[in-house]
């Protein structure tokens, strides 16, 4: 991902002195991560690893094979 916000968080995490600087930048890294929507390529992995947020819906069963994204909804 390119982002100028974030690289500029990154830098002020990693010049951070103090435990208080240090803190406010890994929540604001934190809170600039959480409001992007990011996709990890896999190649190959046998198992199917799911990221999810308290903004995301799902039905209550999952289907008989796997997990549909497509019938999650925003909430």
């Amino acid at each position: 991902m390119r982002s100028e916000a974030i690289d500029a968080v990154i830098d002020a995490l990693l010049a951070a002195r103090s435990q208080e600087d240090f803190v406010a930048a890994a929540r604001a890294l934190d809170r600039l991560l959480i409001s992007g929507s990011y996709i990890v390529p896999l190649f190959y992995a046998p198992q199917q690893w799911i990221a999810y947020s308290r903004k995301l819906g799902r039905p209550e069963r999952t289907p008989l094979f796997g997990v549909d994204l497509s019938a999650w909804w925003r909430r």
